[in-house]
């Protein structure tokens, strides 16, 4: 229906090139030049009108990776790897403190912060979560990942 047509439900657009230039700030005037480069006609369709626009920017449901505990919990209580820490003398002092009245979890508590001991399978997992909160950088991203876990 709108195809090969310029619409948009941005209605001050549609402004930007019936007002004279004069009138525009310097920044509304490189927004104008940049525009017309594609097109000078722009006419205004009501946001829920746009359903194609909808569909493209509207978000349904926002889903972040989230890491299950308890199920690490369980994991815990087999993993070699784990075990050999507990049994060695490193600078980690792990502890085994209590998620909730059903499973407990191994923690490193060296520090003021207490800070899960994530198994191997789970790295992934808790990377993701600590990735997707707000897409930090390569260094930022294992900074977090070194402050909050083990």
């Amino acid at each position: 229906m709108f195809e090969g047509r310029e619409f948009t439900d941005h209605k001050p657009l549609v402004y930007l090139f019936h007002k004279s230039g004069d009138k525009h700030s310097p920044r509304q005037q490189r927004h104008s030049e940049y525009i017309s480069q594609f097109t000078t006609t722009i006419r205004h369709v009501v946001g829920d009108a746009n359903v194609v626009a909808d569909a493209l920017s509207r978000i349904s449901e926002i889903s972040i990776p989230s890491v299950d505990f308890q199920q690490m919990a369980l994991a815990q209580t087999t993993d070699e790897e784990l075990q050999t820490l507990l049994k060695s003398n490193t600078g980690l002092k792990l502890h085994l403190l209590p998620i909730d009245n059903e499973c407990a979890l191994y923690c490193d508590t060296c520090t003021n912060r207490i800070r899960p001991y994530v198994l191997p399978e789970f790295r992934k997992r808790v990377f993701d979560a600590i990735h997707s909160l707000s897409h930090p950088g390569t260094k930022a991203t294992l900074w977090l990942l070194r402050y909050r876990y083990v």
